[in-house]
Formats: C-alpha cells, sequence, structure tokens
C-alpha cells in the first residue's frame, strides 16, 4: 500500500464536512459566480467511484501511464521530496549488472554529442541501485541536467561512499520525514540526531525495499548509527530484513547481532566480535572496530596484537573513511596499555584522527590513572602545551593538577588550573593547595574567599596558621570539625588557658617546666657540682618535653 501509494495509484478518499469542503474531485459543485468561472476550465474524467465501505481510490498501472483517470497525485510532504527519487529497487530488474548498464549506456549521448537527460538519470539511477556511487556522481556532474532530481541522485551516491560531504546537504537534515528519504538522511547526518528527529518507521520501511547488496552492506553502518542514538530495538527489527537474503555469508548479520549484543552488554558479544574481526572483509574491519572500542570502553588493556592490525589498516586505508577511527582506537589503546610515548607519536597529526579532542583526554586520562609516578612526570612535561589544552575539561584538569601538586609539582597545577575560564571551586580549592606548597599562605587565603565546606576550612586553617593568625586559624579548624588543629592553635599562640580539655601527660609535663609556677622552684643545697649537675639534669628535661611538644604541634602537610 505505501509504494502505491507513493506511485500514484492509491490517495485517500476524504468525506467532506459542513464546516470545511473537501477539495479536489469529491469536492461539492460550485454556486454562483464562482461556477461561471469554473465553467469554462475542461474537467478530467472522473474514474470509478468506489464502493461506500472503502476509504480510498485505487487505479492500476496502466490506467495511470495511461493518464486514463483523474486521480490527483498524492500530496507532498512539505520540505520532504517524493519517495520516486530514492526507489533504487525499481530501477533494476532481474538481469545481471553488466547487462543492464551495457544497455543503459546506449544512446547515452545524442546529435552532437549532446547528453541525453533521460538516459543520463536512468544511467546514474543504475550505478546507485548497484552502490556506484563514485560512478552516479560522476556521470550526473559531468552530464545530469540541473533539478532536485540530480540532487537527490548525488546525495545518496555520497552516503553510498561515505563521503563526509553528504552532511553538508539539505536532505541529510531529513531525518524526520516519513518519506524513502529519512533513511539516506539518517546515513548521512553528522553529528548524529536525537533519537525524537528520526522517523523510524519511514527508515524501516525504506530500508527493507532496498535492493539486496544493499541491504546488505548498509546494515552494519545503519544498525551502529541505531545503536549510538539508543534505538537497539530499531536496530533489532531490521535483522529480518537481512537474515532473508543471508545464505553462506553470514558476516553481515552476525556484525549486526554483535553490535546490538555489545550495546545490550551481552559477554558473547566480545568472543564473536573477534572471530570476525580475523576475516578479510568490510564486515571484518567493521568488527575490529567494534571489538577494539569494547575493549576501550571496558577499562580493559587492549589486545596488542588486534591494536598491531588496526595500526597497519590506518595505513593502508589512509584514504578510506574508517582511518580516522582506527587511528583514534590505536592511540588510546596504546595509552590503554600505558604506552604513553607511543599513543602520543600516533596523536601527533591530530588532523588526521576522528574526535581528537575527546581522543586527547582519553589518553590523559589513562595517563593520570595508571601511570606511575616517574612516567606520569615524565610525559606530562614532555606533553604540557597538549595537557593545557586537555585541561579545558574541568574534571581531567583537576585530576591532572591534584596529582601534580601531591607530587609536589605547584607550577605545574597551576598552569594547568589557567585552562579553567571560569574557575570553579574545586579549581580555587586545588590552587590553594598549590599557593601553600609554594609558601604563598596569603595567595591561598585569597584563593578561598567567600568559600565554604569542611575541606576548605580546613586549608584555610593551615593558611591563617602559617600567617601568624592563630585564633582565625583556630576558629576555621572548629569550623572543619577539626578540633585537634584548633587546639594545637591554642598552643602556637601561647593561650593555654584557652585549651577546650584537661591537658593530657605531655602538655601537663609542658605546663609544669614552663608554665607559670615553674620558676618557683627549690633552690638545689649543696656545692657548685652538685648544683652544675642539677642544672644539666632540668635542661635536658626542658629538652625532651619541648621536642615532644613540637612534635605534637607541627604544621599538618599541605595534602591534608
Amino acid at each position: 500500500m505505501s509504494r502505491a501509494a507513493s506511485q500514484g495509484l492509491v490517495t485517500p478518499q476524504m468525506t467532506p464536512t459542513e464546516e470545511k469542503p473537501a477539495q479536489g474531485r469529491h469536492a461539492p459543485p460550485p454556486t454562483g459566480d464562482r461556477a461561471a468561472e469554473t465553467a469554462e476550465i475542461p474537467q478530467a474524467p472522473q474514474g470509478p467511484t468506489p464502493p461506500p465501505h472503502l476509504a480510498i481510490d485505487s487505479v492500476t498501472a496502466i490506467d495511470r501511464d495511461q493518464l486514463a483517470t483523474g486521480l490527483q497525485a498524492p500530496p507532498e510532504v512539505s520540505g520532504c521530496p517524493p519517495d520516486r527519487y530514492f526507489e533504487l529497487a525499481n530501477w533494476v530488474d532481474e538481469r545481471p549488472a553488466f547487462a543492464q548498464i551495457s544497455d543503459a549506456r546506449k544512446g547515452l549521448l545524442g546529435e552532437f554529442d549532446a547528453p541525453n537527460p533521460r538516459k543520463v538519470t536512468a544511467l546514474a539511477r543504475l550505478y546507485i541501485a548497484f552502490g556506484f556511487g563514485t560512478e552516479a556522481r560522476a556521470l550526473l556532474r559531468d552530464m545530469g541536467k540541473d533539478g532536485p532530481s540530480k540532487n537527490a541522485l548525488l546525495f545518496v551516491g555520497a552516503v553510498l561512499d561515505a563521503d563526509p560531504t553528504a552532511a553538508t546537504s539539505p536532505l541529510a537534515q531529513l531525518t524526520d520525514c516519513n518519506r524513502a528519504v529519512a533513511l539516506w538522511a539518517f546515513l548521512a547526518a553528522d553529528p548524529l540526531p536525537e533519537k525524537r528527529d528520526v522517523a523510524f518507521a519511514a527508515l524501516r520501511r525504506h530500508f527493507e525495499a532496498l535492493p539486496a547488496d544493499l541491504r546488505r552492506s548498509l546494515a552494519p553502518n545503519l544498525v551502529a548509527r541505531l545503536t549510538q542514538i539508543g534505538a537497539a530495538d530499531v536496530a533489532r527489527s531490521l535483522e529480518p530484513a537481512v537474515s532473508r537474503i543471508t545464505t553462506g555469508d553470514r558476516r553481515a548479520l552476525d556484525t549486526m547481532e554483535a553490535e546490538i549484543q555489545v550495546v545490550e552488554g551481552d559477554p558473547q558479544a566480545s568472543g564473536r566480535l573477534e572471530a570476525l574481526s580475523k576475516t578479510n572483509s568490510a564486515q571484518g574491519l567493521r568488527a575490529l572496530i567494534l571489538w577494539l572500542n569494547s575493549q576501550i570502553d571496558a577499562g580493559e588493556a587492549v589486545d596488542p596484537a588486534a591494536l598491531a592490525n588496526a595500526e597497519a589498516l590506518a595505513f593502508e586505508l589512509a584514504d578510506a573513511p574508517e582511518a580516522p577511527e582506527l587511528r583514534r582506537i590505536a592511540a588510546i589503546g596504546h595509552a590503554a596499555n600505558s604506552e604513553f610515548g607511543k599513543a602520543f607519536e600516533i596523536y601527533s597529526d591530530a588532523t588526521e584522527i576522528a574526535d581528537s579532542k575527546g581522543t586527547l583526554e582519553a589518553i590523559f586520562s589513562r595517563l593520570v590513572g595508571q601511570a606511575g609516578d616517574g612516567d606520569f612526570l615524565r610525559t606530562l612535561y614532555d606533553q604540557l602545551p597538549l595537557a593545557e589544552k586537555a585541561a579545558q575539561t574541568s574534571g581531567l584538569r583537576q585530576e591532572l593538577a591534584g596529582r601534580a601538586i601531591s607530587l609536589g609539582m605547584p607550577a605545574v597545577a597551576v598552569r594547568l588550573l589557567g585552562q579553567a575560564d571560569p574557575l570553579s571551586v574545586q579549581d580555587k580549592t586545588l590552587l590553594a593547595r598549590a599557593a601553600l606548597l609554594e609558601l604563598d599562605p596569603a595567595a591561598a587565603v585569597a584563593h578561598l574567599k567567600d568559600l565554604e565546606g569542611k575541606q576548605i576550612e580546613q586549608i584555610r586553617a593551615a593558611a591563617l596558621s602559617r600567617l601568624g593568625r592563630h585564633d582565625e586559624a583556630r576558629a576555621a579548624y572548629l569550623r572543619a570539625g577539626n578540633p585537634e588543629g584548633a587546639r594545637a592553635q591554642s598552643w602556637h599562640k601561647g593561650d593555654w588557658s584557652s585549651l577546650d580539655a584537661p591537658p593530657d601527660a605531655v602538655e601537663q609535663r609542658f605546663l609544669e617546666t614552663f608554665g607559670a609556677t615553674s620558676s618557683q622552684r627549690n633552690e638545689v643545697k649543696g656545692g657548685p657540682l652538685t648544683r652544675a649537675r642539677s642544672l644539666l639534669e632540668q635542661s635536658q628535661a626542658e629538652r625532651e618535653t619541648l621536642s615532644k611538644m613540637l612534635d605534637r604541634l607541627a604544621l599538618p602537610p599541605v595534602q591534608q
């Protein structure tokens, strides 16, 4: 019914209403002046009236071609090209491709070598139906007559060739049309549309109407795109259309099923993709990409042999549409295996890598999470310009800066944090930590201005203590929930009367030794030698007491 409607063989029979008279063949006869105006216009002969219970008018293809009926063509969807521009299955017959193309090339040029527009279009359609996008586009550019049909054929040819320029065509925006163009627009769209902006019914309907070979070749890419936008259920519904044409070669169908299994988290997907990746076919290349991506997404080490295969294919297929994705996988895969030098070597020409920004972030994320301290610092210094570029992403910036601070490299952290625009609370907190590490507590206090939170109060208290503002530091420690830190500030200030709890043994000993009552010591009786020995023993006890107290009051590390 859908195909018949698109060819004008079937039209809806609309019942007229009193509020809004129906138009077309079933409209009521005009009256008055309008009747006089329309009386001179010859009317097409009326076709047979369908039975009352049918809601359609239908005619045969012979009647349509002989223009023997007055049926109107179905109205065009606003902005959507008609399906006849994309009915690839109607452009071929059962004969071999070479025979059809040979016949179509006869009479291509007329008198004075002028191209025959009808013949040019017919040959281009044949090329498209057999998947020869490059040949069709070359023919149309040289001999095609400008018009919407030519534009549609050029667009489909670009999609078949996986040419990125297809995404720039206005037709690539029509994914929500309930027409055949929805399928080709979805295959061309870059970036992919939202799920709500895709006419899935039209997409599925016209995919199933494609010639068998095109269904087989387009299925893996179509399924990949559907799964990326969260439409795995639609992707699975396409399997019957591919399985019907699958005989001995199941690679296209297996690739489809494996890709859907990856999205659904099926553990069998990895084994199936690994087996498919070792086949010498387009499906094998797609399976290799899927298999490596599944290992990367899982955070696992990447299979070295498969990674080497991806690098070799990226070099061999340098101009193929899959090459940028293979280079991206190779760069991230080496980073996943902690081979950061090799990863950055591949990334050296970012223009040839798919999603270069995301690739850079993935490499540095693994550098932060996997590299040892020595490898991290060496790589970070070697790739500092790229690290600054990656630091434009807030989460990664804070991870890099935090680890640099923990390794005692505040200057590098400050340089990375300088990429923030604007500074977040976490960025300012890290800047304060870096300032403390650089012995600049005043800058640390400035960075924390107007910020609140226990972690922030802890850093603020440490900075205030270094500035000698012990009363404020004590209050900040109390806000941070650190009574021991607050108690230490009382000792630092020398205000032993403000201790919140009774002194322990060490503190009591200190008070007894150096407190106000310590000067009222009993005179040691005896000669000079006895008094000297007593002074030495007293001095030694004081040194031990002071040493224990200083150890207790040591300033906390910056990392705390």
